[in-house]
């Protein structure tokens, strides 16, 4: 005999299916991806789009702070070097010719990647590619060069040393990942950044050993001919050579207890747990995290909150295993104490499958949506597909994590939980 209920319980589900498929975007980019490559081993990553005549490059290197050896800080110093020209194309010319080109030039240094993002108009794009692929194969070290850009590192030190929510990240980190090279700023140890200007020869070892066509991929968004770009490119890097190089293997997961730090963030007591989650290689896995950061730290959380109490989910995709972070915040110890201990029954209801699954719906429109609606410029496709493919080693990461994440039922988040979620 069908339970009484039965029936329309089991309707309502199938109705909830439905509405939730036919609502979600297919595609999260705002083009079709197209992926090349060259026969030395550059990667070329493509998203034509409209974008009113605004196009990105985008050159990552899948190379950062974890593949440093010898002196930490020197893949963040080489990243500032390239800033400084070549010898062909000088720092001043280099500068004139950006501002020329109305291109808006960045870096950043981060565990596993180094990545240079530029901003132009279309019609700037095929000088602004000669330009990248000079600096890149051609880079200019010199000991003056790198006494400067060390004084620029140490400045970088003192700000992030002033916020006490990164203060209390970097605590995490080096409790989490005793001995690996994550567990530290990519700026460096202090140590090492106090020595930086006498770090010439180890940075100058960086960029021989990583600056190399295998570990490059060229990322174009926005509006622009693909074929023709494509023949830019190839004229470009198609002659640059280098020995293939070998990628330190991701560290061995291991499941283990979250991590713990409390501390003071902007006047409210905090307590910061890091749940140790899988490289993101797995990209099913990170979709699942995904997922789960949302549940229990975003604003579709069900985890009830007063007045002055937050809740903030944080989580980087990494070639290595990495953190799930979730900080709680509140006016004083004693209200932390209660909310952290809501959080807790919220984090044993996942581990025990006693997921809402309407809630889990509105979560993954909610990040499908959410990602379609932050990807609507060149810079933020160029960028999402840069952060995902150094963590995955494939451009398609991006697309993967978001099919997982489109696809994810109740069971395997709760698998997750009871992998990736134990509490100390």
């Amino acid at each position: 005999m069908i339970p009484a209920g039965y029936a329309a319980a089991r309707m309502h589900a199938l109705l909830l299916a439905v509405l939730a498929a036919a609502s979600l975007p297919a595609h999260v980019l705002p083009g079709e991806l197209r992926v090349e490559k060259l026969s030395n081993g550059v990667t070329v990553a493509l998203v034509a789009f409209p974008a009113n005549g605004v196009v990105a490059f985008d050159t990552l290197i899948r190379a950062g702070a974890r593949d440093e050896r010898d002196t930490t800080g020197v893949a963040h110093l080489v990243e500032h070097l390239l800033f400084r020209g070549t010898a062909r194309v000088p720092e001043a010319e280099l500068k004139r010719r950006l501002q020329a080109l109305a291109v808006d030039a960045n870096g950043e240094t981060d565990e596993d990647y180094t990545l240079f993002s530029s901003v132009a108009p279309e019609g700037s794009l095929p000088e602004l590619i000669q330009l990248e692929a000079e600096r890149l194969q051609h880079a200019r070290i010199s000991a003056a060069d790198v006494v400067d850009e060390a004084g620029s590192v140490e400045g970088e030190q003192a700000v992030r040393a002033a916020d006490s929510e990164q203060a209390l990240a970097a605590a995490l980190q080096a409790a989490t990942f005793r001995g690996r090279p994550h567990r530290h700023d990519p700026l460096g140890t202090a140590a090492d950044i106090h020595n930086l200007g006498k770090a010439a020869d180890a940075a100058q070892r960086f960029y021989a050993a990583h600056y190399r066509p295998e570990a490059v991929t060229l990322i174009v968004s926005g509006a622009f001919d693909v074929d023709a770009v494509l023949a830019e490119i190839a004229r470009a890097y198609g002659g640059w050579r280098g020995a293939a190089i070998t990628e330190g293997a991701p560290a061995k997961f291991e499941r283990h207890t979250a991590v713990r730090v409390a501390g003071q963030v902007d006047g409210s007591a905090a307590a910061l747990f890091g749940f140790s989650i899988p490289p993101a290689a797995h990209a099913r896995q990170l979709a699942a995290a995904e997922l789960i950061a949302e549940l229990l730290g975003g604003p579709l959380s069900k985890l009830s909150l007063g007045p002055g109490e937050q809740i903030e989910a944080s989580i980087e995709p990494r070639r290595d295993p990495s953190l799930l972070g979730l900080m709680l915040t509140a006016p004083d110890a004693a209200r932390l104490a209660v909310l952290e201990s809501r959080f807790r029954s919220s984090v044993e209801d996942l581990r025990a499958g006693r997921i809402d699954r309407e809630q889990l719906e509105q979560v993954r429109r909610a990040l499908l949506w959410n990602e379609v609606a932050r990807l609507q410029t060149p810079a933020a496709v160029a960028r999402a597909l840069a952060i995902h493919a150094a963590a995955t080693g494939r451009p398609t990461g991006l697309d993967e994590v978001f099919a997982g994440i489109r696809a994810i039922d109740v069971a395997e988040v709760a698998s997750f939980a009871r992998e990736c979620l134990e509490l100390p």
